[in-house]
């Protein structure tokens, strides 16, 4: 992704973008899409396993359900990611896609 396109994406409205930092370092980012889809969830590499995704997560998702989501949320999760997403209460909704080379797994948490 280029810098031009993630400028887009965090200016969008429809977008709610969260940064953790720890020691004034970037840790990891996510994003939710019209409060209901979780569209970018990283952490830097050297710092993941310690629990930063959960926390980041939290964040967002506490975030969403104020601004009013009810219902629940989506994400499209790659193969590695899905027994982390599962950790957060997602499940498997259908089976793997591959699109423009990408595979992901569609996966919803209602609550």
């Amino acid at each position: 992704m280029t810098p031009a396109a993630i400028q887009r994406y965090i200016s969008n409205p429809r977008y709610a973008y969260f940064a953790g930092w720890l020691d004034n370092q970037l840790a990891g980012v996510i994003a939710i899409r019209n409060h209901q889809h979780l569209f970018h969830l990283f952490v830097a590499p050297p710092l993941q396993g310690q629990g930063i995704a959960r926390q980041l997560w939290q964040f967002a998702k506490t975030d969403a359900i104020v601004a009013g989501n009810q219902d629940g949320f989506t994400v499209n999760s790659t193969p590695y990611a899905v027994p982390i997403y599962e950790r957060f209460g997602f499940t498997i909704t259908g089976e793997k896609v591959e699109m423009n080379g990408i595979a992901f797994i569609p996966m919803q948490l209602n609550l």
